[in-house]
């Protein structure tokens, strides 16, 4: 096996070849791959002396000649081949003494040595491993005297072949410190920047990058659970829909599906009497609420799939004709043979009727009635909020020349038009003093209209 001495392994490591003569310990066979010198003495770039001549000389032939005057010491075989240099110059490796090392070396002050940069360094100083400049053959980055084949992590490389640090809020970056590749801890990736927070219709992924959330979804923790969802769209079970499903109603003001009443098929809102259809434990509506039989006073219409009013004279029913009651209201007595309640002695028709001439049968006012002489819509005697007996009709609005009266009777708001003082234009009362703008012919004086101005009045044209 090879040792380490005067002997070094030929190029399959097998056998051992002997050093150079000159050589104590090298690293191959001729007088330049000198490791060390005989007596110990450390090689001149990998070559000993054969003769110890005085300083100053060089051995050549057995004979000593002197050095060239730029080397302090010389081993030959020419003069110029320095093996040393006097102070304030340097020996480099081509064995000349020089004031400054050549590219690619550097200043060993305690061997006042030009000494090889590594080999990833193009210049260096002060040490092999402190690079200056890299090999561009190589396209390697300089970063803290070092030379990289890519900058490290946290750094991006620069255009001068050098590394620059990325912004605080990237991990990695490329081309320049705010286009992150990826985002430090805590932070998130999007549009090439890290930010605490992503932004809207966006959710932080595991990957520390942004991603988007589900189509019309604005608030989201994943791709599959939606908070908060765009304009018109609501949101069920952290999903966006354009409508909601059976069972639920759109709510609007909340941005969701809100849950219909138990009672309720469909509906409109969260309320017992919000159903629009039923369920089928509950399948008789009325008024917007479902229960397993119709209220009193009404009956089912199967085509409508509704409870429906019976006859404002009944209160059982199986239709909406006078002529179809099966109990009557009270006070009024049901004829079987024409299923008629009407009636009897001093008893009064209910609201919304009227007495019909046989003397029995209570006949339904118009709809706009609340009592009535007669069936037609010019025949009520009073009207209920929001309407106003007029001439016998209800109307909305009162016209010119009266005033809207109203008054409690039966529990009902009785309301009429009832009309001005003749001196008035419109008015707020039936007095002379509740004129509001006065009739053709009469002035304003004060809260009255008068024929013509009195003594201290002059007549007065408003503009």
């Amino acid at each position: 096996m090879w040792q380490p001495g005067t002997s070094f392994p030929d190029a399959d490591g097998w056998r051992c070849q002997t050093c150079h003569s000159s050589c104590q310990s090298c690293h191959g066979p001729r007088s330049t791959h000198c490791d060390s010198c005989v007596g110990g003495k450390p090689s001149v770039h990998g070559q000993c002396p054969l003769v110890s001549c005085p300083e100053g000389q060089y051995d050549k032939s057995g004979e000593c000649h002197s050095c060239d005057s730029s080397c302090k010491t010389c081993f030959g075989p020419q003069a110029l081949d320095c093996s040393s240099c006097f102070t304030g110059h340097l020996l480099d490796p081509e064995s000349s003494c020089v004031e400054h090392c050549p590219q690619g070396t550097y200043a060993n002050t305690s061997t006042q040595l030009c000494e090889a940069c590594s080999t990833n360094c193009e210049a260096c100083l002060g040490s092999s491993d402190v690079c200056t400049s890299c090999s561009r053959s190589s396209y390697i980055f300089l970063h803290q005297g070092k030379c990289w084949s890519n900058c490290p992590e946290g750094f991006f490389e620069t255009n001068e072949g050098s590394c620059e640090a990325c912004d605080g809020s990237c991990l990695t970056c490329d081309a320049g410190p705010t286009q992150c590749l990826s985002c430090a801890e805590g932070r998130f990736l999007e549009s090439g920047g890290c930010g605490l927070n992503c932004s809207l219709r966006t959710f932080p992924g595991e990957d520390g990058t942004c991603r988007r959330c589900p189509p019309h979804c604005d608030v989201c923790s994943d791709q599959r659970t939606c908070f908060r969802c765009s304009f018109l769209y609501l949101i069920l079970d952290g999903a966006c829909k354009a409508s909601c499903p059976a069972g639920y109603y759109d709510d609007m003001e909340d941005g969701r599906c809100g849950t219909c009443h138990p009672t309720c098929s469909t509906c409109f809102g969260p309320l017992a009497d919000d159903c629009e259809t039923c369920s089928k434990a509950t399948p008789k509506l009325y008024d917007g609420a479902c229960s397993t039989d119709c209220p009193p006073g009404t009956y089912y219409e199967t085509a409508a799939m509704e409870c429906q009013e019976c006859h404002q004279t009944c209160a059982r029913c199986f239709g909406s004709e006078a002529n179809q009651c099966t109990q009557c209201e009270r006070g009024l007595v049901l004829d079987p043979s024409t299923l008629l309640c009407g009636v009897t002695g001093d008893t009064e028709c209910p609201p919304r009727t009227y007495l019909h001439d046989d003397q029995f049968t209570c006949k339904a006012c118009h709809r706009q009635c609340h009592s009535c002489s007669g069936q037609g819509q010019d025949q009520c005697l009073t009207c209920t909020a929001p309407k106003f007996l007029y001439n016998r009709t209800c109307v909305t609005v009162c016209p010119a020349r009266t005033f809207s009266s109203q008054q409690a009777a039966d529990g009902a708001e009785l309301r009429a038009c009832l009309p001005c003082d003749h001196v008035c234009a419109a008015c707020s009362g039936p007095s002379p003093n509740d004129c509001l703008t006065c009739s053709p012919g009469f002035l304003r004086l004060q809260t009255l209209c008068v024929s013509s101005c009195p003594a201290g009045y002059v007549y007065h044209i408003a503009t």
